[in-house]
């Protein structure tokens, strides 16, 4: 007979998974979106002399 928790499963799948190793690997992982940092975002929305609002409207989204 199969396992309860299916054939999906394997070890450290079950109920008693340590989410807090999930978390901190999750945690060490950088996503490289292709943006600068914010920081660097905004000294270039500042020196083109841009509004949020003027950008927000250029890429087609709002804070709706």
């Amino acid at each position: 007979m199969g396992s309860e928790m299916g054939p999906e499963a394997g070890p450290g799948m079950g109920p008693g998974m340590d989410f807090d190793a999930v978390d901190a690997l999750l945690a060490s992982v950088t996503i490289d979106d292709g943006l600068p940092q914010p920081a660097e975002r905004r000294q270039l929305r500042h020196t083109a002399r841009l509004s949020q609002a003027q950008v927000a409207q250029a890429v087609g989204v709002s804070r709706e």
